[in-house]
C-alpha cells in the first residue's frame, strides 16, 4: 500500500500538470498547422498580412504561441496550459494605427477567439479543449491508473 499511497501523491500533481503541458501542446501544434477551420481573411487584411509577415491564424507577431506555457493556476493548487495573464502587447491596426491601449496577452488572445467589435472570432482553444477532453485527457488519466497498478504487487 505504500508504493500505492506514493504514486497517489505524487500523481495528484504530476497528472494535472502533464496534462497541462499535453493541452498546450496540442494548441501549439494546431496554431503551426494553420490548419484551422476559420473565416476568410478580407482582401485588405490579408495584404496586411501579407506585410507585416504573417504566418497564418494566430501567428501576425507569434507574441500569442510565444506565451503558451504551463502554469499554476490561480489557487496554486492546480495547473493550466494555455497563456496566462502575462506582458501587454500593442495591438496594430490594419488601418495603419496603433492602439492607444495596451492589452495583456491573454486578453488579446481572447478577443481573437471570440471575436471583438467588427472582428470575426478564430476559435483554436474551445475546439481544442474538446479534442483533448475526448482524446488526450483519458490518455493521460490511464497513465496515471498504469502507474497505480504498476505500484500494486
Amino acid at each position: 500500500m505504500t508504493r500505492q499511497l506514493t504514486v497517489a501523491n505524487q500523481e495528484k500533481n504530476d497528472l494535472p500538470y502533464r496534462c497541462a503541458v499535453s493541452f498546450k501542446d496540442l494548441v501549439f501544434n494546431k496554431i503551426m498547422s494553420g490548419q484551422l477551420s476559420h473565416p476568410d481573411y478580407s482582401e485588405k487584411y490579408s495584404e496586411f498580412k501579407a506585410i507585416h509577415g504573417g504566418k497564418g491564424p494566430w501567428r501576425l507577431h507569434d507574441n500569442i504561441v510565444e506565451s503558451l506555457t504551463a502554469f499554476k493556476s490561480a489557487d496554486g493548487e492546480g495547473w493550466c496550459g494555455g497563456i496566462p495573464d502575462g506582458p501587454p502587447v500593442n495591438r496594430v491596426s490594419y488601418m495603419g494605427k496603433k492602439w492607444d491601449k495596451m492589452v495583456p496577452i491573454a486578453k488579446y488572445a481572447r478577443y481573437i477567439e471570440f471575436g471583438i467589435g467588427g472582428n470575426k472570432k478564430r476559435p483554436v482553444f474551445v475546439p481544442t479543449t474538446e479534442e483533448f477532453r475526448s482524446n488526450s485527457f483519458p490518455e493521460e488519466v490511464n497513465k496515471s491508473a498504469g502507474m497505480l497498478k504498476k505500484a500494486w504487487r
